[in-house]
C-alpha cells in the first residue's frame, strides 16, 4: 500500500512524501520517501505491481 501525504507547505511547492507499507510472512514495515512531485509518487504502487507480475522483482535480492 502506498500513502501520499501533501501538507500545506508541500502543496505550495508542488511536492509530496510517500510512505510504502510492506507486508511479509514475518512482519510488516514501512518505508518513507523524501519530497518529490506527487504525480511521480502516485506511480510507485503501479510500478511495484508491474514488477511483481513480470517477475522482475525478486524478494531474495532485497534486504528490506
Amino acid at each position: 500500500m502506498v500513502r501520499i501525504v501533501e501538507g500545506p507547505v508541500a502543496r505550495l511547492f508542488g511536492v509530496a512524501r510517500a510512505r510504502v507499507y510492506l507486508l511479509s510472512s514475518t512482519r510488516g514495515t514501512s518505508v518513507s520517501s523524501g519530497y518529490f512531485p506527487a504525480s511521480r509518487l502516485r506511480a510507485i504502487g503501479e510500478i511495484v505491481m508491474e514488477r511483481i507480475a513480470s517477475g522482475e522483482y525478486d524478494y531474495r535480492k532485497n534486504s528490506i
